[in-house]
């Protein structure tokens, strides 16, 4: 940036006007330096805002480039950050899927062991209640049979001691008549 006394003699320069005179200068060579003179300050003015505006250009080029730097870091940070996020909720939702596909296999095979239980059961009532008739029916048998062998034993009993009896009953008879054919012939 151009200081403020050279910026000042440059206008002293430029605006400077002279009285013509006979003696002296020729004025037109006079015009012609001074327009040089302040075309080299005007030059030298603007050369040194170009290179002023060449060195903030530059500097805001490294600062937009710094930025830009920035930038990006942050976005590849970013996007590995947002794909190590996707990666684990991809196997965390891999993992939720497996888990719900243990579970519905557990389920099937819970069902399916319910369902045997319950034909199991069923089988083994009806087993039970064949079983149950049968032993009634064997029971019923049995006893039908005891029942039948007790009253033939029963009738064998009372048969023979009817003949028991009978024979009691004849012996006390020739007893009765022997006796009674001695008392007669005594």
């Amino acid at each position: 940036m151009p200081s403020q006394e050279g910026e000042t003699r440059a206008a002293y320069v430029v605006q400077r006007h002279f009285r013509l005179v006979r003696k002296g200068y020729d004025p037109a060579e006079v015009d012609r330096h001074l327009e040089l003179v302040s075309e080299w300050f005007r030059i030298s003015s603007a050369a040194q805002k170009t290179r002023e505006l060449d060195k903030q250009s530059a500097a805001r080029e490294r600062a937009a480039a710094e930025r830009e730097a920035e930038a990006d870091r942050f976005v590849q940070s970013s996007r590995l950050e947002a794909e190590a996020t996707l990666e684990g909720a991809r196997l965390q939702a891999a993992a939720i899927v497996d888990e719900a596909r243990l579970q519905a296999a557990a389920a099937d095979v819970l069902r399916e062991a319910h369902e045997r239980a319950q034909q199991e059961l069923q089988t083994a009532r009806a087993a039970a209640e064949q079983l149950l008739a049968s032993m009634r029916a064997e029971a019923a048998n049995e006893v039908r049979d005891l029942r039948a062998q007790a009253e033939q034993e029963l009738q064998s009993y009372i048969e023979r001691r009817h003949r028991e009896v009978d024979r009691l009953v004849q012996a006390a008879r020739r007893e009765r008549e022997r006796a009674g054919g001695e008392t007669s012939e005594d």
